[in-house]
């Protein structure tokens, strides 16, 4: 299911929706066949998903969910709660890259997002004394690579924190892996959630099937800018096509889940 799941993403996501569009253009091309209107659909979509003020209006509900939960938490004093009510701190893996040093040996480097999500662990486990856990294996690495853990493992080290105030858990591929080897690897049931504020909802969902209650959650990684618009977010932009990519992932990875797993 992991492996479907990835081959499906890619071809129902751009950029390889608008590759296939292209690619059937191409064919009508040849034949002297090319509708208009697929010309100009594939246009308006790719001009569309690079606009900075539709990627935030995609952004918005994942983002808004996220948000709406750290007001409940705040009402109810935050920090205090979570430490009164919680046995856990379960931060999820963002990625990460496979580096050599110089003798030839492989590590891994955890990806920016994958580092603020577990700094602000660390925070959290500072404020509230509660034990760690960062779940992250090796996705899609290739055999025997090292995966996101190890990384991590290496950070909390770096920081100070000491081996018997965290486990790391290093099996998991995707989101409902997550919580399904977490789930085997501690009798805590009570956690704050941290993550990216996206991705807050599909964590919620996977961990609260698996029998997790989620005391607390501490979202990171916001991508809607709440700036003053101006012409320049009607221009094409990179960060906007990442960030579009990222919601429709989403929304995409809520609804598979749902089919699929939960």
């Amino acid at each position: 299911m992991f492996y479907l799941s990835k081959i499906m993403t890619a071809l129902i996501l751009p950029p390889g929706i608008i590759l296939a569009v292209m690619f059937v253009s191409l064919v009508l091309i040849r034949k002297r066949k090319v509708p208009f209107i697929l010309i100009l659909i594939l246009f308006l979509l790719s001009w569309t998903l690079c606009l900075p003020r539709f990627a935030d209006f995609l952004l918005a509900p994942l983002e808004q969910y996220a948000e709406g939960l750290v007001q409940v938490s705040d009402a109810d004093n935050g920090w205090q709660t979570a430490a009164d009510t919680a046995d856990l701190i379960v931060v999820l893996g963002g990625g990460s890259i496979v580096r050599q040093n110089s003798q030839s040996e492989l590590f891994s480097q955890p990806a920016s997002v994958t580092v603020e999500r577990a700094v602000q662990g660390v925070v959290l486990h500072h404020k509230t004394g509660l034990p760690l856990l960062f779940t992250g294996g090796n996705v899609l690495k290739g055999e025997g690579a090292p995966g996101e853990s190890e990384g991590i493992g290496r950070l909390f080290r770096n920081l100070g924190i000491p081996e018997m105030s965290y486990i790391l858990e290093s099996e998991s591929r995707n989101t409902y892996e997550n919580a399904m080897y977490t789930a085997a690897l501690t009798e805590h049931r009570n956690i704050v959630l941290v993550t990216s504020a996206f991705h807050m909802k599909r964590g919620i969902l996977c961990f609260e099937a698996e029998g997790f209650t989620i005391v607390s959650v501490n979202p990171v990684d916001y991508k809607r800018d709440h700036k003053k618009r101006t012409l320049l977010d009607y221009l094409p932009s990179m960060e906007a096509l990442h960030n579009s990519y990222t919601a429709l992932h989403e929304y995409w990875g809520i609804l598979y889940y749902k089919l699929i797993y939960l």
